[in-house]
């Protein structure tokens, strides 16, 4: 009953880095209220996981450098970091990552943390986007520090990943020309193709029925984990409208 957000704001009109904030709106509270530590790093991506009795925050961090070019310009250069904090964002580890490990640094190359493992607050899974294709998709058994990260896949174009009740990892590839459906059996091993019929857009386990829900182009449905197979439930192409519910009981007649 609790949602947390991150600000990612960038220069106000004076070109000074503007301040950034974590932000919680905790059960039946009518406002968000401030917490943590501001500063200026950007929050590209959070998480909020089980860590014990406790909680850990994980966040995409973004920071934003001076430096010169071969040609003695200052120019920008992007940064990217895994941010962890065991005390609710008062104080952060932050664990730089190198876009350049498992492939060149293109122009628009960025990196984002995609999930924590449920089973283990350290295991973080991480993807590096690039414009010119592939993206990579990575893995790290220790909080995303420096030397520690795993590639799991080379993707055309990677947009959903999710853990199964069993611990497993499933992801998949949303390049028409590449289009896959994947099983990791284990943090570690190498991936399993189970499909190549369907572009796979969103991925999330739905424990209150047992299914993996998943998007395929403008169909949403469900995942058949054994054989990989997409089944559709809604195409959106033929919603007109949405229907609008008050927050009342709805009577039944007997």
């Amino acid at each position: 009953k609790r949602v947390y957000v991150g600000t990612s704001d960038g220069y106000d009109a004076d070109l000074k880095p503007r301040t950034n904030s974590l932000w919680l709106k905790d059960g039946a509270a009518s406002a968000f209220k401030q917490i943590g530590k501001q500063d200026t790093t950007w929050y590209a991506s959070l998480h909020v996981v089980k860590n014990g009795s406790a909680r850990r925050f994980y966040a995409t961090g973004v920071v934003s450098k001076t430096v010169m070019d071969a040609m003695g310009n200052p120019a920008s250069e992007v940064h990217y970091y895994v941010r962890v904090s065991d005390d609710e964002g008062a104080t952060w580890t932050d664990n730089e990552y190198d876009v350049t490990q498992f492939g060149p640094r293109q122009a628009n190359s960025d990196f984002r943390i995609v999930l924590i493992d449920p089973a283990n607050p350290d295991h973080v899974i991480g993807a590096v986007a690039r414009d010119a294709m592939p993206d990579s998709f990575v893995y790290s058994p220790m909080q995303g520090k420096a030397g520690t990260w795993q590639q799991i896949a080379e993707v055309g174009e990677l947009r959903a990943a999710a853990f199964g009740p069993d611990g497993k990892l499933y992801f998949g590839d949303d390049d028409q020309s590449s289009r896959s459906f994947y099983v990791v059996d284990k943090l570690g091993d190498a991936p399993k193709k189970l499909a190549e019929n369907w572009k796979v857009g969103c991925l999330q386990w739905d424990p209150s029925k047992n299914r993996m829900l998943a998007c395929r182009d403008w169909q949403f449905g469900t995942v058949d984990l054994a054989s990989g197979q997409f089944s559709s439930m809604v195409d959106m192409r033929c919603a007109e409208n949405f229907v609008e519910c008050p927050d009342q009981a709805i009577p039944v007649k007997k």
